[in-house]
């Protein structure tokens, strides 16, 4: 097998928050990423 494409694409945020000092919290979102590889056979 051979790699034929690789693709990496922003995938969906999840949203959360980070706890602070004091009981405040800040917005703190995590991205994801989708990657794509597609192979092919290799011919002798």
């Amino acid at each position: 097998m051979k790699i034929s494409v690789i693709t990496a694409n922003l995938g969906r945020t999840i949203p959360g928050y980070m706890p602070r000092a004091y009981g405040r919290s800040t917005k703190w979102n995590q991205q994801t990423v989708n990657i794509e590889v597609i192979l092919e056979e290799a011919k002798q």
